[in-house]
């Protein structure tokens, strides 16, 4: 393994932020480049450690899947194993994601006897993906809270997405019977050129505000003064 490492490009592995380490299974001892070590905030080491050494700064919520499914994978006779789990870094108590990724080497008699792979700092892409999902959860709320209905249509099938309590009232439909459904095939607009005027000008302008729509609804048709994009 230390040719291997030593083979590695330091710069490449930096700029990247991957870390690489090998461990020898039968004595639980693993030998890894500086920037695992960056990564797991260890001090580093140019001899083989303790692989407790980084179960130790695993988040407990996530420390025992890590091993079980190591284990599991090993069961399933599977060489591939890749896992996403949070550490605690003690060089500056920083929380941090790490995606895992390793595959198990076997002896000529097919006995896993070393398993090496890298560590990526993902953290980033976690924040990242926290931010989505919280604006999303928040588009929610506005979305059905609004007395106005609204409904997300995609622009080349006309299909529906989803429509808010406000948009199902004014129908007389359960979201069920819209959801995955089209324009045309439920008939909402009073002028079927409706549908084809809204598609073309949110292909050309991606958004206006100036063109009021009638809709069938369980009342009858209404008008509504409508924002499309």
């Amino acid at each position: 393994m230390p040719g291997r490492l030593a083979r590695a490009t330091p710069l490449a592995e930096q700029s990247a932020g991957i870390g690489i380490w090998d461990t020898d299974l039968a004595t639980d001892l693993c030998r890894a480049t500086p920037t695992f070590f960056q990564l797991m905030g260890l001090p580093p080491s140019d001899e083989p450690f303790p692989n407790d050494r980084v179960r130790a700064i695993r988040h407990p919520e996530d420390a025992p899947k890590v091993v079980d499914g190591f284990r599991q994978a090993l069961a399933e006779g599977r060489d591939l194993y890749e896992v996403e789990y949070r550490i605690v870094r003690p060089s500056d108590g920083q929380q941090r994601w790490i995606f895992g990724r390793g595959r198990v080497i076997r002896d000529a008699a097919g006995k896993p006897v070393r398993y090496s792979g890298v560590d990526i700092d993902i953290t980033e892409r976690k924040r990242a993906e926290e931010r989505l999902r919280e604006s999303e959860e928040r588009f929610s709320k506005a979305f059905n809270a609004t007395a106005h209905p609204m409904s997300i249509i995609t622009l080349r099938e006309g299909c529906y997405v989803d429509m808010n309590q406000a948009g199902l009232a004014a129908s007389g439909l359960a979201r069920e019977q819209v959801i995955g459904r089209t324009v045309r095939d439920l008939g909402f607009y009073n002028d079927p050129v409706t549908a084809g005027i809204i598609r073309d000008r949110l292909t050309s302008e991606g958004r206006f505000s100036d063109l009021e729509t009638t809709l069938r609804g369980r009342r009858g048709p209404r008008t509504y003064p409508a924002i499309f994009g």
